[in-house]
């Protein structure tokens, strides 16, 4: 978990797959309204993303690993998260809740992992701004979790969908493709015992 965080703070600032908060209490409705839409936008990320709570912002814009306090990191559950994430996900966002220490200080980080096959859009309404059919990203021009701002952004989770698309379809031929050698192997193996000696 120490080398996961150093690495994740170690550039000082958030970017677009990798966002920081503050020591922040599952139990708030605040705190679950953030985590779901930053989930949303991350999933909809190539390679997806990482929220990292334990880590504040100072005045000069750079960011220090400062933990998290004990109610707090102990409030976040796997099960917990995922499921609050999800009510709010369609398709379906996998993420994993990782605790743990460095340098002695406590910290939570969620990985969120890139949508399957079709982009991540909010199935329903719900606090901060959270509005039923709206596609939540990250941009390139402002790092920050916003409702889709351009073409350009809405351009580049639709290439990575297609992408997706075109790998299922290939590995769909694939899949049937030797299925068809191997009717072909067994009926030609078939037909030469059908043809025995003569």
């Amino acid at each position: 978990m120490a080398d996961l965080v150093n690495s994740l703070v170690s550039n000082g600032r958030e970017e677009r797959n990798v966002e920081f908060k503050r020591t922040m209490n599952w139990s708030d409705a605040s705190t679950k309204s953030k985590v779901v839409k930053s989930s949303m936008a991350m999933a909809n990320l190539r390679d997806g993303g990482f929220i990292v709570f334990g880590v504040e912002r100072q005045p000069d814009d750079s960011y220090v690993a400062v933990g998290m306090a004990s109610d707090d990191y102990d409030s976040f559950r796997q099960d917990d998260v995922s499921m609050e994430v999800n009510n709010y996900a369609d398709p379906f966002i996998e993420l994993i809740v990782q605790k743990g220490e460095s340098n002695s200080k406590l910290f939570v980080v969620l990985e969120i992992r890139e949508f399957f096959d079709s982009p991540v859009i909010c199935k329903r309404d719900g606090a901060d701004r959270l509005r039923t059919g709206a596609i939540y990203t990250r941009p390139r021009r402002k790092i920050e979790t916003a409702e889709l701002p351009s073409q350009v952004d809405l351009r580049e989770i639709l290439e990575l969908a297609v992408e997706k698309k075109i790998r299922a379809l290939y590995s769909q031929i694939e899949r049937v493709g030797a299925r068809i050698i191997a009717l072909e192997d067994s009926d030609a193996k078939a037909f030469a015992e059908q043809l025995g000696d003569l």
